[in-house]
Order: C-alpha cells, then sequence, then structure tokens
C-alpha cells in the first residue's frame, strides 16, 4: 500500500429498503474516525483501494458483482463498521495490507 497518499474508499449504499440503522450516520463516524488516512468518495471513482458497500440490515442483498477488481469490505451493522475503523487502524500502524473480499 502506498502510505504516502490516502486510502481511496469507494462507498455504496444498498437500496435502503429496510435499514436497521442510519447508514450514512456510520460512514461519516468511520470517515471522522479515519480523518487524514482516507479518503471516502463514490463507488464511481476511479483508482480505489477498496470498496466499502454499507447495507442497512444483515440481508446485505446489494449487488456488488461489479466490484471484483478492488477488495470490498461488507458492513451491514454498526459494529462492522467500528471493526473496519479498528482493523484499518491496526493495519496502519503495523504496515500490514491485507484485505477481505467476500
Amino acid at each position: 500500500m502506498n502510505r504516502n497518499r490516502k486510502l481511496r474508499i469507494g462507498v455504496k449504499y444498498c437500496g435502503g429498503c429496510n435499514p436497521s440503522y442510519d447508514r450514512v450516520a456510520l460512514v461519516r463516524q468511520m470517515e471522522n474516525a479515519l480523518a487524514g488516512e482516507a479518503a471516502f468518495v463514490s463507488f464511481e471513482e476511479k483508482d480505489l483501494d477498496v470498496m466499502l458497500v454499507v447495507c442497512g440490515c444483515e440481508t446485505a442483498c446489494v449487488d456488488i458483482s461489479l466490484f471484483k477488481q478492488v477488495p470490498i469490505q461488507v458492513v451491514s451493522s454498526v459494529s462492522d463498521g467500528d471493526v473496519f475503523v479498528a482493523e484499518f487502524l491496526r493495519e496502519a500502524s503495523t504496515g500490514i495490507t491485507e484485505k477481505q473480499t467476500p
């Protein structure tokens, strides 16, 4: 990972048919927690390092087939968002660059 620049995280929200939490607020919290380390951008942007698929419930039925070119992290709860941030910060501090894909 090139640590001379912010990690570019593409954000794709599900359709929101049955959200059990405020997805936009969670992404804002994640963005604040990773300020200076990561840039949260539209999933349509180029040169993404990871795709964050934010689902409003555990069903996570959003189609992710278009995002095979980058590692994908699915978040379907507030605790998933907390784990993503914690793992990102751990990787940043230790230099580990592994990413999860489904």
